[in-house]
């Protein structure tokens, strides 16, 4: 018994026999040969391709399913960008892909086969640059704001998106034509000699065109900002590609190149949180000491009796034969420009009822009696 147990085949010698044996050897129909190739490979090339073809698309439809769970749990993790790159995975491309290497152990001729491979290559090439696309148009509509109501957010947001993607097919062309056995090099010399020269020749509209891209990415003013520059005022109306319109007070149209406004120096007033006023005083020199002394409690009462007004600071500054000089300086805490002018109108009145009832007489000096500065 001993010696018939040990004269059996053990388990690795029969999956060694199994992985031998050719079903082609006992049915001779299967040797058919039929454009160069047997039945038989036929048959292992359409098995092939029979499981190739749905693991492909359970795996695509599996990580879909996934990603989109994640991208459910965490919203702003890379789970997002992941659904977004698979989602747009087509499964014709999938399906194509099978049958390339399922068709790879069949002798096939010369130009048959080239064509299935730059086939294969063109539609894979196509199908990277469009995920790549959608990939960049997400990170770019992520980090620069594509979905806001700025009119020129969205429309740099739609230039940088619209050259990514023309670098990226360009890519994509110089990839598959690399592939296809073609020399790009020469091609590439001569595309980057081209751009030198465009770019030359059109430099300063480039260079408007990178400056709207500064501005719009910086944001040193929007439409609808009071802005000055270089002495020249106005309202912003219009962000372009190479100039940005202005309209001035008088109510002519200011127009600006680009690259000029990111070399000035602007002065952004709706940006203002708060605005500045110096106010300076002479009073008369026959003033009694008790109510000199008075003054600088009465500026401070006028501008602190004001929710929207801050004082910074109230003083008797100089003595001179004209008169005694008071100055005083504070804040109006708004950017409203009709609110700063009213604030000051009312503090005035308030000073002017102040010295009155105290008996306070102003130096008559008009160019010296009340001024302000702001």
């Amino acid at each position: 018994m001993s010696e018939q147990l040990a004269d059996a085949p053990s388990l690795a010698e029969r999956l060694l026999h199994l992985s031998q044996y050719d079903l082609a050897k006992d049915i001779p129909l299967l040797e058919v040969h039929f454009l160069s190739n047997s039945i038989y490979a036929y048959i292992l090339t359409v098995m092939s391709f029979l499981l190739l073809w749905p693991a492909f698309s359970w795996l695509r439809r599996y990580l879909v399913r996934r990603s989109g769970a994640l991208a459910a749990a965490y919203p702003r993790s890379f789970w997002v960008f992941a659904q977004t790159f698979l989602c747009q995975i087509k499964p014709s491309t999938l399906t194509l892909l099978a049958f390339y290497c399922s068709t790879k152990r069949l002798a096939m001729s010369p130009p048959l086969e080239r064509g299935i491979y730059l086939i294969t290559t063109a539609v894979v090439t196509i199908q990277v640059v469009q995920l790549l696309g959608e990939i960049v148009r997400a990170l770019i509509m992520r980090t620069r704001g594509g979905k806001s109501d700025d009119p020129v957010m969205r429309n740099t947001t739609n230039n940088l998106t619209t050259i990514a993607l023309v670098a990226l097919w360009i890519a994509g062309v110089l990839f598959f034509m690399d592939n296809a056995g073609y020399n790009v090099s020469t091609f590439v010399g001569g595309l980057g000699i081209g751009a030198v020269a465009i770019a030359l020749a059109a430099q300063a509209i480039l260079g408007d065109t990178f400056s709207s891209f500064a501005i719009a990415l910086d944001k040193p003013f929007e439409p609808g900002d009071f802005i000055n520059v270089d002495n020249l005022q106005g309202t912003v109306e219009h962000i372009g590609l190479k100039t940005t319109r202005i309209r001035s007070i008088g109510g002519e149209l200011l127009v600006f190149s680009n690259s000029d406004l990111t070399k000035s120096r602007i002065r952004n007033f709706k940006r203002m949180e708060q605005r500045r006023a110096s106010l300076k005083i002479l009073v008369h020199p026959e003033t009694p000491n008790h109510k000199i002394k008075l003054v600088p409690d009465l500026l401070k009462a006028a501008v602190e009796g004001r929710s929207q007004t801050k004082l910074s600071q109230a003083g008797f500054t100089s003595i001179s034969e004209v008169g005694l000089t008071f100055d005083a300086v504070y804040y109006v805490l708004s950017d409203d420009y009709p609110l700063f002018v009213k604030a000051q109108q009312e503090i005035n009145y308030q000073l002017l009822d102040s010295f009155a009832k105290e008996g306070i007489k102003l130096a008559y000096n008009p160019t010296n009696a009340i001024v302000f500065s702001t």
